[in-house]
C-alpha cells in the first residue's frame, strides 16, 4: 500500500525529531492511549484542560521507560506532538465519558 502526502506533511514529519521518535514507537503510544483512557475517569475533572493535561502526563508516565535513558530527550517537544497528534481522541473520551456521569 502507498500513501500519497503533500511535500508540507513530508516536511513536517522528517524535520521534527520529537514527532518521528512518536511515529517510530507509535503501537507504544497507541496502546498506551488506549490504557489511559481506560484509567482516566473524565467524570472527575471539572473542565476538559485539566482532563487533557493529566491526561497525557498518565501518558508520557505509562511510556517512561521508552525515553529515559535517551540524553537531551524533549520532554516538551513530544507532550506538545501527542497533543496535536490525539487532539481528536482525547476529546471523544472526555465527552463520551462526561455523558455518562
Amino acid at each position: 500500500m502507498k500513501y500519497i502526502i503533500t511535500e508540507d506533511q513530508y516536511d513536517r514529519v522528517v524535520n521534527s525529531t520529537n514527532r518521528l521518535f512518536i511515529l517510530r514507537r507509535f503501537d507504544l503510544f497507541r496502546n498506551a492511549l488506549k490504557e489511559t483512557i481506560k484509567y482516566l475517569n473524565p467524570c472527575t475533572y471539572d473542565s476538559f484542560e485539566r482532563y487533557e493535561t493529566e491526561f497525557y502526563h498518565s501518558l508520557m508516565d505509562d511510556i517512561h521507560e521508552s525515553y529515559y535513558l535517551i540524553d537531551g530527550f524533549d520532554y516538551l517537544g513530544v507532550f506538545e506532538e501527542l497533543k496535536d497528534l490525539f487532539y481528536v481522541d482525547v476529546t471523544e473520551s472526555y465527552h463520551d465519558g462526561r455523558k455518562k456521569c
